[in-house]
């Protein structure tokens, strides 16, 4: 028994650690509660979603703008009930653009449409980078 302990001893020591580290990591992805966390083996949330941002212009503006991140992750809050019915198409994430005058840099996100029986808990980022696009 001995022999078999002893023999190539930080050999199975460095494998022992590395499969640790491994399970720890993989461990931490399933876990993972943040917003942007994209696991493979769970089903999808009723909760939360991803929606693309609409930018409010004004109707004489036709520059083409550049939005990064083009979608931000909703977190939302009800009873069961209320998220079975809850379609997330009917949700509106916007950017208002229409009264400013150099509409360069970062931009508050606004999230319409939720249902009364519905409460925004997180919208990740809260703020998405808008720049004009270049003319090629």
């Amino acid at each position: 028994m001995r022999e078999l302990i002893l023999n190539n001893f930080w050999l199975k020591t460095f494998s022992l650690v590395l499969a640790v580290m491994i399970w720890l990591a993989i461990r931490g992805n399933i876990r993972s509660d943040g917003v942007n966390s994209q696991n493979p083996f769970r089903w999808p949330s009723k909760d939360q979603f991803s929606r693309p941002i609409i930018l409010n212009t004004s109707l004489n503006d036709q520059q083409a703008y550049i939005v990064e991140p083009a979608s931000v992750m909703l977190k939302v809050q009800g009873d069961s009930d209320a998220l079975n019915k809850l379609d997330p198409n009917e949700i509106r994430v916007s950017v208002t653009l229409s009264n400013v005058i150099n509409p360069r840099g970062a931009f508050p996100v606004i999230v319409e449409g939720l249902p009364r029986n519905i409460t925004m808990q997180q919208v990740w980022p809260s703020h998405v980078h808008v720049e004009p696009a270049k003319a090629q």
